[in-house]
């Protein structure tokens, strides 16, 4: 059986924020199973500077997860993972706490902040990835404790340092515990010059996400719905044997063309026997 659906939140932009209930019944409706919300408790003011100085896309919609794990249960959906801080240091127990009412139970960090350089974390420095990699596994055995796992999720840039042929990003996953889970972003992956279909097979088991997105191979442009663009999905999704689900995830689009991509995304997935229909789930 394949995995089913889940869906990025960060895709609708800020509909989730103006319209929980309607946005979580919409994507019900059109085949998604689970729903991937990003969540900043825990966040420092200076990487929300950052974020706020990158451009206000790169900032997460205000979804409050109580209401959100309201409107999951009325619409009969789940969020097994949510894009959060990594719960290491003073706010690690308010962020576990959170996310155990909302019922995730995979932690995702999608991108690292260095307070020190004031920027993210680039995977170029050996010494630096062995600190990141022990940062993870410290909080993976918190997390442990309370039935969860950490992950992190890749962008492009982890990519851009060889060490004896591995990315940094791999060399990461050699220092982390084997609980420590990767979400793969496979069209990020292809920006950073990496084969999205060998990473997977070269992370094995390890791979227990994928962010399912697709475009024209172009740095900056938007999402393609599935299908329309350069990835070949169906070799990347074939080599994830592991994967638990399929996060789909669109970028660049406005509210209107979103919805149209995502029903489409669906369809194609499904329908080409990729990913699970809604109530099959494992």
């Amino acid at each position: 059986m394949p995995a089913p659906l889940s869906v990025q939140l960060y895709s609708l932009g800020q509909a989730p924020a103006t319209d929980l209930d309607g946005t979580i019944a919409r994507l019900a409706s059109i085949g998604f199973a689970a729903v991937e919300p990003i969540i900043s408790t825990g966040a420092s003011e200076q990487m929300l500077k950052f974020a706020k100085k990158m451009g206000g896309d790169h900032l997460p919609p205000a979804v409050d997860a109580t209401a959100l794990k309201r409107a999951l249960d009325d619409h009969g959906m789940v969020a097994p993972s949510s894009h959060v801080q990594l719960p290491f240091g003073p706010h690690a127990e308010e962020i576990l706490d959170e996310q155990e009412m909302l019922g995730s139970t995979t932690l995702v960090t999608a991108a690292l902040f260095d307070a020190e350089s004031g920027s993210l974390e680039a995977f170029n420095d050996l010494d630096r990835i062995k600190e990141l990699a022990e940062r993870f596994n410290r909080a993976s055995a918190l997390a442990r404790s309370r039935g969860m796992r950490v992950g992190y999720h890749n962008h492009f840039w982890e990519f851009a340092t060889d060490f004896d042929g591995r990315s940094g990003l791999e060399v990461f996953y050699e220092l982390c515990e084997p609980e420590v889970v990767a979400e793969v972003d496979i069209y990020w992956a292809l920006l950073g010059g990496r084969d999205p279909a060998d990473l997977v097979r070269s992370l094995g088991d390890r791979v227990a996400l994928l962010h399912v997105k697709d475009g024209n191979g172009e740095p900056g442009g938007t999402s393609t719905s599935l299908g329309d663009g350069v990835l070949d999905l169906p070799g990347v999704l074939a080599a994830a044997t592991a994967a638990e689900w399929h996060v789909v995830e669109l970028e660049g689009m406005d509210e209107l063309t979103v919805w149209g991509a995502l029903e489409e995304s669906s369809q194609y997935l499904v329908s080409h026997g990729l990913s699970a229909p809604r109530g099959s789930e494992r």
